[in-house]
């Protein structure tokens, strides 16, 4: 490669000698290399740090760079926090990647129709690669099939991913009746709006037939805005509907284990198990900090209302967390 002087000389009829060429050439590429370190910024060391803090800490979530005017040997410490990590890692922070990490704390149902709610700890991560990527706490890890951005008035998009199935009901819990284990889930899931509304559409599967090795979908309608300046507020009603092996996982009593439970016998059906809604809201308290808030109310239907295992049809859950974004 040659400098806009090195071609004049040339054409003035001078030569560059090889030593010159091999020093500009290095020169060239410490600046391509600092530039990329500039565009993945500090967000790089600190997703490192993630990595390694993360492992240790039980997951239970939704939703800086540096100055051109720095030197570019201040780059020498992404460098190293990136030469520390394999290389499928450091391509993958090299693409436009977007991490947001968080902790917080939720309150739930202990099981799907219980009257006695848990507080437990929970932590989320929330990766994105070139818009096409995922892996989060909520959907697992993913790719966008298809998309149109949200830029726009009218989007769509469908995802395809692996996610956590974290609906679970202990021998403890309801003493008697077989237990409903965590599993992972084969998700398609899909999203159409137009302005401030959107309808999302989410199928999921049990892979592994460690829970309720059954069928559920979810349907929801959103509608997102501002208020009080930047704080971001979502809010709209879900509809849960499931299949039979679904709903007798958590909602059958069979006759041979009525006597154990306490209970009568029960066999549910495939139908409509919950309806309700919620509310989330994201309020930014400084440069990258973000504070979220979630409300939802659930009612259970049909069967799973009738079940002698749900002592309560009326489920109220609510999340309050602290999170990051890179």
């Amino acid at each position: 490669m040659t400098s806009g002087n090195d071609r004049h000389a040339m054409a003035r009829g001078g030569k560059i000698g090889k030593g010159r060429i091999s020093r500009r050439w290095r020169e060239s590429g410490s600046i391509r290399r600092a530039w990329g370190a500039r565009r993945i910024g500090t967000g790089v060391g600190l997703a490192c740090l993630i990595l390694t803090a993360h492992q240790p800490m039980a997951a239970a979530q939704e939703g800086a760079g540096r100055s051109d005017g720095e030197n570019a040997d201040d780059a020498s410490s992404p460098l190293l926090a990136i030469q520390r990590v394999p290389a499928w890692w450091r391509r993958i922070l090299g693409a436009r990647t977007q991490v947001s990490i968080g902790l917080g704390m939720a309150l739930r149902p202990r099981y799907p129709g219980a009257d006695a709610t848990k507080l437990s700890p929970i932590a989320f991560v929330d990766v994105r690669v070139k818009d096409r990527w995922f892996f989060n706490v909520t959907d697992g890890l993913g790719v966008f099939l298809i998309r149109r951005e949200k830029g726009r008035r009218f989007y769509y998009e469908a995802a395809a991913s692996i996610a956590p199935g974290f609906e679970s009901r202990s021998r403890k819990e309801l003493p008697g009746l077989k237990p409903v284990g965590k599993t992972a889930l084969a998700r398609l899931s899909g999203t159409v709006g137009y302005g401030p509304l959107a309808i999302d559409l989410s199928l999921n599967q049990d892979l592994i037939g460690k829970g309720h090795d059954g069928f559920y979908g979810t349907l929801a309608v959103q509608a997102k805005m501002r208020a009080f300046g930047q704080t971001l507020l979502s809010i709209g009603p879900e509809l849960r509907f499931a299949d039979s092996h679904y709903m007798s996982a958590f909602y059958d009593v069979p006759p041979a284990d009525s006597a154990a439970a306490g209970l009568v016998p029960f066999d549910a059906g495939a139908g409509l198990e919950r309806f309700g809604g919620k509310v989330m809201i994201a309020y930014p308290i400084a440069p990258h900090w973000k504070v979220f808030s979630l409300i939802r109310y659930e009612r259970l239907l049909g069967d799973a209302r009738r079940s002698p295992i749900s002592a309560d049809d009326h489920r109220l859950s609510t999340l309050l967390a602290l999170g990051y974004r890179f």
